[in-house]
């Protein structure tokens, strides 16, 4: 990943929940922490010793990369919070960091010109593995923050982030019972 590369954070919950702020680089290239509370901003930029709290979306505008994680329930909200702020989305990248969310989620940013891709982790063995999914572009920019962060990337087509993640969980399901099976 290069210097120039500028990353806001977007986060709803503990930093902990999301396999993506466990990237090594992070703390180099992330900016902007919006949270929804200066404080739950403060307290997130503390526990991964990386960017700054910010108070308003509109400080996320010299970012050319938002990270948005936020868990199902608050999705929606969060989103929404993120598309009513008054930014510039033709020069934007936003990729979805947590759930199951796929990329056209964010339809409405993707229409005011942003380009969008969604990332889930699909396991946690040493290197971290991600399946990618999403506009080149965003897809490009995913790859750059995840590899340069030590992780793995599977690219996927568009809109298979729930079948693939679905077929990784019973495969492991599968595994699971076969190790146990085999263990009697």
């Amino acid at each position: 990943m290069t210097k120039s590369l500028k990353l806001a954070l977007v986060l709803s919950g503990p930093a902990r929940r999301y396999p993506i702020t466990r990237l090594r680089n992070l703390a180099e290239h992330l900016g902007p922490v919006k949270a929804p509370s200066y404080r739950q901003a403060s307290r997130i930029a503390n526990a991964l010793r990386a960017g700054y709290p910010v108070h308003d979306y509109k400080e996320l505008a010299r970012s050319r990369v938002v990270l948005l994680c936020a868990p199902e329930k608050r999705f929606a909200a969060v989103a929404a919070e993120l598309g009513a702020a008054e930014l510039d989305w033709r020069r934007k990248v936003v990729v979805i960091c947590g759930g199951l969310f796929e990329s056209d989620s964010l339809a409405d940013l993707a229409a005011r010109g942003a380009e969008i891709a969604s990332v889930h982790c699909v396991g946690e063995a040493q290197q971290l593995r991600f399946l990618v999914e999403g506009d080149r572009l965003a897809v490009r920019y995913a790859k750059r923050v995840i590899e340069g962060g030590g992780g793995a990337v599977i690219e996927i087509r568009r809109g298979c982030a729930g079948v693939c993640a679905a077929g990784v969980a019973f495969a492991s399901w599968l595994l699971l019972a076969l190790v146990d099976a085999a263990a009697v």
